[in-house]
């Protein structure tokens, strides 16, 4: 009955998009049906009974399917424009170092511009960041289609608090040292090498609590 109560899932998902969240959908809604005709075979009812009470309370679903189809567009266009952005942030806080190092030997008052122009490359390419995060699409998927069968569970990984707490003081720390070092020691052409240390050791931290979330899921 299994196999019948597959086929009967698979049918309705034919027309779906082939995407992973119609897929967590489809297993899910497997998963669920499943449970509700082994909870009725329990009951007492025979397998053909308990199989049309389980896929009778789902319904139509063809309502859900498009609103995952939708969502899969705007996804994909978000993709695009999001992979534009990401390049034009990335090249901006490349290149910020680049007025530091053309007023490296200039008098006092360029070296100051120098650093201006470097915090509004940095503000413009975090700007952009920050945009393209809050312009991602949310689902739109029918809450009141999905609870009738079937509960969201959260798969993404995600930072820990203290993850972001950690990696924000280094980013904060990395700006802060770089400056001290610049202006105590005048070697704005080498300093900014310090940006890239920030970096790694953001990156180390960030490989610290994958490894602590691995190990968890193992113990």
């Amino acid at each position: 009955m299994n196999n019948k109560i597959k086929m009967y899932v698979d049918d309705l998902f034919k027309n779906a998009p082939k995407t992973r969240k119609s897929y967590e959908l489809k297993e899910e809604m497997l998963s669920n049906i499943n449970d509700k005709y082994n909870d009725l075979l329990d009951l007492g009812l025979d397998e053909s009974e308990a199989y049309s009470r389980a896929v009778d309370n789902i319904g139509d679903i063809n309502e859900l399917i498009q609103d995952v189809r939708d969502y899969t567009k705007e996804e994909e266009n978000y993709r695009k424009k999001s992979s534009i952005r990401t390049t034009i942030a990335t090249m901006l806080y490349i290149m910020c170092p680049i007025p530091l190092l053309l007023f490296a030997e200039s008098p006092e008052k360029l070296q100051i511009l120098g650093i201006v122009i470097l915090l509004v490359i940095v503000a413009i390419a975090t700007g952009i960041f920050r945009y393209n995060n809050h312009d991602k699409p949310t689902s739109r998927i029918n809450d009141e289609l999905y609870e009738e069968f079937i509960q969201w569970k959260d798969r993404g990984s995600k930072k820990t608090p203290m993850e972001y707490r950690i990696r924000s003081i280094v980013g904060s720390l990395t700006l802060i040292v770089y400056f001290i070092v610049s202006f105590t020691y005048d070697n704005w052409d080498v300093s900014w090498i310090i940006f890239l240390i920030g970096v790694l050791v953001k990156n180390i931290v960030s490989a610290w609590f994958e490894h602590l979330e691995i190990k968890k899921s193992k113990a």
